[in-house]
């Protein structure tokens, strides 16, 4: 059976992060899957954190997975001081990740700096993809020399997201076979329903996990996804559950955390 993890996203922000860890025991979790941006852990990050984090996870036997920090960060900028300092910053995460004993990373693909309708534009979107190529390439290497499974996020369909078609992420996977996909469902639904199972199909047996929030929303995915060999677990996003910082946020995650629960049972 698939494992089910809690997302501490920028909706968890508010809750301090032992708190957070009580809430997914009791809720009956399997795990976690952190982002190293919680206010708390990043005034700390990197090196103060890991001993921070550790202490409390010491408490639980979750299943880790790790998600790459965002904020500010593009693989494929244009400005080379900021892609190599993306690139750093996510390498650096990698190696966090390992030092909290995460066994799964997910990370995002570049951006083009240029999201005109331009030659230009169009031009310096191959050299994006190729950056983001290139980066993936060495996170890729980074994460298998620590035992880790590296998968990629789709993102919302555009030209300008590196990750958010089906042609990008094919020359991606082309290009690192062994690299793995994390499904965000409300990413893709952007496009449409459609497109979600399209996902579905053509990356069968890339597919490792998912990200997802409204559970009664998107039972037909969740059901194509349990079939999958490979598959190994969801996240419950709680800033997919509401776009503001709810008073009831911990509710929403437990009804949904039930709904899910029920299908993949």
């Amino acid at each position: 059976m698939q494992k089910l993890h809690l997302g501490i996203d920028r909706s968890t922000y508010q809750i301090e992060f032992k708190k957070i860890c009580e809430i997914a025991e009791n809720m009956g979790f399997d795990g976690i899957e952190l982002q190293p941006e919680h206010p708390e852990i990043f005034k700390i990050y990197p090196n103060k954190a890991v001993s921070f984090i550790n202490d409390i996870l010491s408490n639980y036997r979750f299943n880790i997975s790790f998600h790459t920090p965002i904020k500010d960060l593009n693989i494929s900028a244009y400005n080379k001081k900021i892609r190599q300092f993306s690139i750093n910053q996510i390498k650096e995460s990698i190696e966090f990740a390992r030092n909290i004993g995460a066994k799964y990373v997910v990370t995002h693909g570049g951006k083009n700096s240029f999201k005109t309708a331009s030659s230009f534009s169009r031009k310096y979107g191959k050299i994006a993809l190729n950056s983001t190529i290139d980066a993936l390439i060495s996170f890729y290497d980074i994460c298998s020399d620590n035992g880790i499974t590296l998968s990629i996020e789709n993102m919302s369909y555009s030209d300008w997201r590196m990750t958010s078609k089906i042609k990008y992420l094919e020359r991606i996977f082309q290009e690192i076979p062994d690299l793995k996909l994390t499904l965000d469902i409300d990413h893709a639904i952007l496009r449409s329903k459609t497109y979600v199972g399209k996902i579905i199909e053509v990356f069968n047996n890339k597919l490792l996990s998912s990200h997802i929030g409204l559970v009664k929303n998107y039972t037909s995915y969740i059901e194509k996804l349990i079939k999958l060999t490979n598959f190994k677990f969801f996240v419950l996003e709680p800033h997919s559950l509401t776009h503001l910082i709810n008073p009831n946020i911990i509710n929403l995650i437990e009804i949904n955390k039930n709904e899910l629960k029920k299908i993949i049972k």
